[in-house]
C-alpha cells in the first residue's frame, strides 16, 4: 500500500513538472496595437466653452465623429502616421490641425474654435453744409470694394454686407461737391451711423443794373467776371443770375462783377462768392 500511494505522488510530482516545462516553452505573448487613437475637446476661442455637435473628420482616412455635450471626441483605430484634422460647425470658423499618430498611443488635438464673423454695415444721410438739406444722388462706396450705394431724395443711405472687422475707405461723390473720404473699421453684425456732410463748390450770383441817374432798369447789358467764368446778359427787368460759379480755392472766392453797354461807362463791383448759396450784386451805371 505504502508503495502505491509514493508511486502516485511520484507521477504527479512527474506530471507537474512537465506542465511547468511547457508552460515556460510556449508562453502565451499579449497581442500588441497595431493602431493609435486621437482625442480631444473642442471649445469655443472667446470664452473656453465646450462646443458640443462639432464635425471632425481626418484628411488621410475616413474617420468622422462629432463632439459630445462637454466638447469631447474620440477617433479610435488609427493607423500610425501624419493627419490633418478639420472641425466644422454651423456659426464658427473652420479649424484645422495637424498631428502625429504613434502605434498604441492616443495623441491630444484640441480645436479652439472662433465664431464665424458676421458682415457689417454702415448707414446714415448725407447734408449740404451750406444748408443742411439731405444730398440725393450722392454715391458712397468702399475701398476696398465691398459695395456702392446711391442716396435717396432725403439723401439718406445703407451699406450692407460688409466684411466685418476690415479698415475701409468710405468714398463719397457728387457732382458740384468736393469729395470726401472717411476712414472706418467695420463692425460684425452691426451697423455703423455715419452721417457726411459735403462742402458744395459752386455758388450763384445774381444782381440788378440800374441807371445811376434816375434808377431806371438797364436791359441787354453784358455781364462778365473776373476771374472769367459765364457771360449772361441783363433782362427786361435789368436783372442778372450767374449760375454754377465755382469757388476759386478753399479760403476766398472773391469775384469782379463786370458790365459793359453801349452808350455807358462801364461798372464794376466785387463779390464774396459763398458756395452753395446766392450772393446778391447790384450795379450802376453811368451814361458817358
Amino acid at each position: 500500500m505504502k508503495m502505491m500511494i509514493k508511486n502516485i505522488i511520484a507521477l504527479l510530482v512527474i506530471s507537474t513538472l512537465f506542465l511547468l516545462s511547457c508552460k515556460e516553452e510556449n508562453p502565451v505573448k499579449p497581442e500588441v496595437k497595431k493602431v493609435g487613437s486621437i482625442e480631444g475637446f473642442t471649445t469655443e476661442a472667446s470664452n473656453g466653452r465646450s462646443i458640443s455637435q462639432v464635425f471632425i473628420t481626418t484628411e488621410n482616412s475616413s474617420h468622422a465623429v462629432t463632439s459630445e455635450i462637454d466638447g469631447f471626441y474620440e477617433i479610435p483605430n488609427i493607423k500610425p502616421g501624419e493627419y490633418k484634422l478639420f472641425a466644422k460647425k454651423d456659426g464658427f470658423d473652420d479649424a484645422e490641425i495637424s498631428i502625429s499618430v504613434d502605434t498604441g498611443y492616443t495623441t491630444r488635438a484640441d480645436f479652439v474654435m472662433y465664431r464665424e464673423k458676421t458682415p457689417g454695415g454702415i448707414a446714415g444721410r448725407v447734408f449740404n453744409s451750406a444748408d443742411g438739406i439731405g444730398i440725393p444722388a450722392a454715391v458712397i462706396s468702399t475701398e476696398p470694394y465691398a459695395g456702392s450705394v446711391s442716396t435717396d431724395a432725403f439723401g439718406i443711405y445703407s451699406l450692407t454686407n460688409i466684411p466685418a472687422d476690415v479698415q475701409y475707405n468710405i468714398i463719397i461723390n457728387k457732382s458740384g461737391f468736393e469729395s470726401k473720404t472717411i476712414a472706418i473699421t467695420s463692425i460684425a453684425d452691426s451697423t455703423l451711423k455715419l452721417d457726411i456732410v459735403l462742402d458744395p463748390i459752386f455758388g450763384i450770383i445774381e444782381g440788378k443794373v440800374s441807371d445811376a441817374t434816375n434808377g431806371s432798369a438797364l436791359t441787354v447789358v453784358n455781364i462778365t467776371t473776373s476771374p472769367a467764368t459765364s457771360s449772361v446778359t441783363t433782362d427786361a427787368d435789368g436783372k442778372y443770375k450767374i449760375e454754377n460759379v465755382p469757388r476759386i480755392t478753399a479760403i476766398t472766392s472773391k469775384y469782379t462783377i463786370i458790365a459793359t453797354k453801349a452808350g455807358y461807362t462801364e461798372a464794376t463791383v466785387d463779390v464774396n462768392l459763398i458756395p452753395g448759396k446766392t450772393v446778391e450784386a447790384n450795379i450802376l451805371m453811368y451814361k458817358n
